[in-house]
């Protein structure tokens, strides 16, 4: 039976979607590098090791939720593998393995640096990483967007979705859809 793999679903997004997708009956496939809290079933995968994401895409997935990677910040080897590593092995696999929905959560903080007055920022807007808000998390988010910008022209006619959680910006745009 088709499912939806939901990568970082032992974070705080990732736990609530767990919730969700069990309340509604939804199937799913949730993994993460570390146990889920509230000891649900999580698939222990490290997104950095391409072996394990494919052998994750390989498991009739119908989409794919991309929450995983490291949140806060962490040094450049962690940051590397969890965020840059991370998110290209999930999109090329799900590109391979012919996935037709990716939905991918990045931050803010990658756009950043614009006057709240000036929302909503479209993806086309340049980038101004937030350097001071939250140090380098800007910065090192900004490839996460560009990989998922490069799957998605090498995927025309499938729907994708790019999300920005409005944590830190309420008045940001919800959601951001991309063909």
């Amino acid at each position: 039976m088709p499912q939806i793999l939901l990568t970082g679903a032992s974070g705080r997004l990732g736990t609530h979607l767990r919730h969700w997708f069990t309340a509604q009956g939804r199937a799913f496939l949730a993994t993460d590098i570390v146990p889920a809290p509230d000891g649900a079933p999580v698939e222990i995968a490290d997104l950095a090791d391409r072996a394990a994401v494919d052998r994750l895409m390989a498991q009739d997935i119908s989409a794919v939720i991309h929450f995983g990677g490291m949140s806060k910040e962490a040094g450049w080897q962690t940051v590397l593998e969890a965020n840059i590593m991370g998110s290209y092995n999930i999109f090329e696999s799900a590109r391979k393995a012919g996935v037709p929905r990716i939905i991918f959560a990045s931050s803010y903080h990658v756009q950043g640096m614009y006057p709240t007055d000036e929302t909503p920022i479209a993806l086309t807007d340049p980038y101004r990483p937030d350097l001071a808000l939250r140090r380098l998390q800007g910065l090192w988010r900004n490839p996460q967007p560009a990989l998922f910008r490069q799957v998605r022209h090498r995927m025309p006619g499938r729907p994708h979705l790019y999300r920005r959680p409005a944590r830190h910006h309420p008045r940001s745009p919800p959601l951001v859809q991309s063909r």
